[in-house]
């Protein structure tokens, strides 16, 4: 398998937006020892699965080039600050998101695609002494305040209309 990083240049045939080297930097600045531990492929293949992740995000402003096959480089986007992104870049924090992603799935693989049961909403389950609870209306989304304080200002809100001035 073979990684080709989006750089911001419109990267023909790009598949990442970080190499191993990106992510092992930020695991070891993170200090997740057991992602060194992991073989280069494994690596790899746990950096293409978090970037379904990463794409599958609803991104503010739009695509530079619909002939791009990843989300970035974007037009119109300002990051949390309220400052222009250059869409000549895939921004930092994005490639952290993605780091953080890449670990996960390489602790575990298929943890950032995980599977929802019902929404949450399971009124009662109860095995043996084992009980479970839901309140109504709860979330069976996981929660992943890293990557979404990483990712903050880059994503739609679900709830929200995005207006942008001509």
């Amino acid at each position: 398998m073979s990684l080709i990083v989006e750089t911001g240049a419109g990267v023909e045939n790009a598949n990442t937006y970080a190499n191993v080297e990106t992510v092992s930097s930020y695991c070891t600045d993170m200090g997740y020892s057991t992602w060194a531990s992991a073989s280069t492929d494994d690596q790899e293949s746990a950096i293409l699965r978090a970037m379904s992740y990463i794409e599958a995000q609803n991104w503010k402003g739009v695509k530079k080039s619909n002939n791009n096959p990843l989300e970035w480089p974007r037009y119109n986007v300002l990051d949390r600050n309220g400052y222009i992104v250059s869409s000549e870049v895939v921004p930092t924090n994005v490639v952290k998101a993605l780091s953080e992603a890449a670990y996960r799935e390489s602790v575990s693989a298929g943890t950032m695609q995980a599977e929802l049961e019902r929404e949450g909403r399971v009124k009662k389950k109860k095995i043996d002494v084992i009980e479970v609870e839901y309140f109504e209306g709860a979330s069976g989304e996981t929660s992943r305040p890293i990557i979404a304080g990483l990712l903050k200002g880059y994503i739609r809100s679900a709830t929200s209309i995005e207006v942008i001035r001509s």
